[in-house]
């Protein structure tokens, strides 16, 4: 049951989360995408939700949502819209960002790196060989937020594979320059399956060099509550930080 203390950590904001894959058509009846299934933003968008945000999902086609797990279901306060490839989810972001108000944006979709150069109207014949396909770097959304929304606090999430925990939070950081990013979720492939998923909250420090690095959380719920948890705390008393970004 929802406590009176958990709906006031995040009463009154507005949080939009992205959860899930992109796809790419190859053809008119494939696609590349990737392994995202959408859990963890799912989590994370139910424990916003308890912690009494509004809350605006947009997920991936194949995404799992709150109304169709055990973790919520029917809820006012928490809407949810769909997206098929990075330029549907692009075009959802700007469109919400530029007319509505929200004071953070949870970037926990797992967008593309990289979609072919070209797409086939019809569909491509199942008789050849062989079929090269090309592939281009794709747009990184998550660069984009803060022209459209400047002053809202941004959450970004790094996913690696089989690299140690020093880099893995020397690449979060790099996201977050780049994104201007105010918090970066950072987790590795391989410490993630069914039940467990293990990931670190990082954050500026005080000093321009310094990194806030959390103790590692080992289950999408415990990742989902801290994350709901420090985003109010950090919501409620952000001055220090947000005035600091504008400077770089």
């Amino acid at each position: 049951m929802t406590t009176g203390n958990e709906r006031q950590i995040l009463a009154g904001k507005r949080i939009l989360i992205t959860s899930g894959p992109t796809f790419a058509p190859l053809d008119a009846v494939r696609a590349i995408t990737n392994r995202s299934t959408g859990r963890l933003g799912c989590a994370i968008a139910n424990s916003l939700w308890k912690h009494g945000a509004e809350v605006v999902m947009l997920a991936g086609e194949t995404s799992l949502v709150p109304g169709a797990t055990p973790y919520a279901g029917g809820k006012a306060n928490l809407t949810v819209e769909r997206f098929y490839t990075i330029s549907d989810l692009k075009n959802l972001l700007e469109k919400y960002l530029t007319t509505q108000c929200f004071q953070a944006v949870v970037m926990a979709a797992a967008v593309l790196d990289y979609v072919p150069v070209e797409s086939l109207e019809g569909k491509k014949r199942s008789d050849e060989d062989t079929w090269v396909i090309r592939l281009r770097r794709g747009e990184k959304l998550i660069e984009r937020i803060k022209s459209w929304a400047p002053d809202v606090f941004l959450v970004g999430f790094k996913l690696e594979a089989r690299i140690g925990q020093d880099e893995l939070i020397a690449r979060a950081a790099d996201l977050m320059n780049r994104a201007r990013a105010d918090l970066v979720v950072a987790n590795r492939l391989e410490d993630i399956d069914a039940s467990r998923h293990v990931a670190y909250l990082i954050e500026a420090g005080e000093k321009e060099a310094d990194l806030c690095v959390s103790e590692p959380l080992h289950t999408r719920e415990a990742i989902a509550e801290s994350l709901a948890v420090r985003l109010g705390e950090r919501l409620a008393g952000r001055s220090f930080i947000h005035s600091r970004r504008e400077q770089v």
